[in-house]
């Protein structure tokens, strides 16, 4: 599932003054594909905050078409990878980066190697 969008940047400027829920079905992975290499943020409900890569944006594969209710085209996943030693677990983060703006997502860890890990946020 998805989070919602918590605030500014170039994401809000994608529905100007839709609702959040709205927003978040706009977005897609060449949205991110940009931001990919960046550093982002991330503050867990634990209020750990961390460092993170952007190291994927990936559409997810749609076989036939996608139901109506659903509120996205094409499904996509992001993939956050920490510096060693910065473990994280599975909740909802504040997603932060200098040009893009501020999401929540929920992001879930989905590997660990020589202490770095790698998080996943998917949008359904």
């Amino acid at each position: 599932g998805t989070a919602a969008v918590a605030a500014a940047g170039p994401l809000q400027a994608l529905a100007g003054s839709a609702t959040v829920d709205s927003r978040m079905a706009r977005l897609t992975a060449d949205d991110f594909a940009p931001f990919v290499g960046d550093e982002f943020q991330l503050e867990g409900e634990s209020q750990r905050r961390v460092s993170a890569r952007l190291v994927e944006a990936q559409p997810g594969r749609a076989e036939g078409a996608r139901p109506k209710h659903l509120p996205r085209s094409q499904p996509f996943s992001l993939v956050f990878r920490t510096s060693a030693g910065d473990e994280l677990v599975q909740e909802s983060h504040t997603v932060r980066h200098r040009d893009l703006g501020t999401l929540a997502l929920l992001l879930v860890p989905i590997s660990a190697n020589r202490g770095s890990q790698r998080m996943e946020a998917v949008f359904n």
